[in-house]
């Protein structure tokens, strides 16, 4: 006869382990911030992935965020302009590093910075496409741009306030330098200070292009 035979007695053999997978982690998904899962925001950034929508509910919030490329292709929503508000804890309120694609709106950002960094509110670097539409940056202080650096970055700006911001150096509200490429539309910028030479508003530097 052909085919197997089995000893009596013997062993029957061994069946091969059952597959197993990661499941795959779920995008494209709206985190709500605060909530049951995510209480606050550095919960909310830490569990986004690319296509997800983080919204923020109207109230104030102690940022401090640091985003690297692993939060490219977000959307950071508030309820409103006055409404939802992240503040400063010393250092910059965001920090954007390598991170592509990425937006934020309906926010505002106050009282972020300190004299010895750029950037108080918003500090962007080595980043491409960020978009900020709708938002406020007010009180906020830097050594340069007092609300907002960018940086080797590429940054469209619409329907923007900033305000009451100060630099100790250069750029009161905004700077824009090392290869650059900024739009701002629709831009409002009153009450900045820049304390040492240039820029109480704007600069803008030799080596970085911005329509105003």
């Amino acid at each position: 006869a052909t085919g197997s035979t089995t000893t009596p007695g013997a062993p029957a053999a061994a069946l091969p382990p059952a597959a197993t997978s990661t499941p795959a982690q779920i995008c494209s998904k709206t985190i709500a911030v605060p909530s049951e899962k995510y209480p606050n925001l550095q919960s909310g950034f830490d569990a986004a992935c690319a296509g997800d929508v983080i919204k923020v509910a109207a109230g104030s919030y102690f940022a401090g965020l640091n985003l690297t490329a692993r939060h490219s292709n977000i959307t950071v929503t508030g309820a409103g302009m006055d409404e939802t508000v992240l503040q400063g804890t010393g250092s910059w309120a965001l920090a954007l590093n390598g991170v592509k694609n990425f937006t934020l709106k309906n926010i505002t950002i106050e009282r972020g910075g300190n004299r010895s960094i750029d950037g108080g509110g918003v500090w962007i670097a080595k980043s491409e496409n960020i978009t900020i539409e709708n938002c406020r940056m007010r009180l906020n202080t830097a050594n340069q741009g007092g609300a907002l650096a960018i940086q080797s970055s590429t940054v469209n700006v619409s329907r923007c306030l900033f305000d009451r911001n100060t630099a100790f150096n250069s750029a009161g509200a905004i700077i824009v330098r090392e290869g650059s490429v900024a739009a701002f539309t629709n831009v409002t910028v009153a009450y900045n200070s820049a304390l040492g030479c240039h820029g109480g508003g704007f600069f803008i530097a030799s080596d970085a292009r911005a329509t105003v």
